[in-house]
């Protein structure tokens, strides 16, 4: 089969986002998601006109709805770490009953994550771990994760 001249292209934090779609349609087939696109270059008209349209700065990445939680997950890349406006989102998303959010940095944990939620129907065990810096008010630690050097010297790990 002829490869597509694009995936070259095709890299970092994108190339996480691509399997963790693909696995949700081959994986979860009768499961819902939307990605939403927010880390796109935009223009200036654009950026105006979307911010008019209601898209909200620091959305998860993806929105997952299965039978028994909606995950609200963001993506991460190396030593990337989730904005303040991710951060509220993701705790907004963990306020509300059913639902869950987490970050992850490769898509092996973000699989497992999602496994645990879809498959097991039940909570995954979590680790929490309180932040002095600005970075982070409260943060899940996924421990299959293989955490940035970044992150692991926040956290003490």
């Amino acid at each position: 089969m002829k490869r597509n001249p694009f995936d070259k292209f095709i890299k970092g934090e994108t190339a996480i986002h691509i399997q963790v779609a693909e696995y949700l349609q081959y994986q979860y087939p009768n499961v819902m998601f939307h990605h939403s696109p927010n880390e796109a270059r935009r223009t200036p008209f654009e950026r105006y006109l979307i911010s008019k349209m209601g898209v909200s700065a620091g959305f998860p990445d993806f929105v997952i709805y299965g039978e028994e939680y909606t995950i609200a997950l963001e993506l991460k890349y190396k030593n990337n770490t989730p904005t303040d406006a991710q951060l509220k989102w993701l705790q907004h998303f963990n306020g509300k009953a059913d639902c869950v959010s987490f970050v992850a940095w490769s898509f092996e944990s973000a699989r497992y994550m999602i496994d645990q939620y879809l498959t097991n129907n039940e909570i995954a065990l979590y680790d929490y771990a309180r932040l002095d810096g600005s970075l982070f008010i409260e943060y899940v630690i996924d421990y299959k994760d293989i955490l940035p050097a970044k992150i692991k010297k926040q956290l003490d790990l």
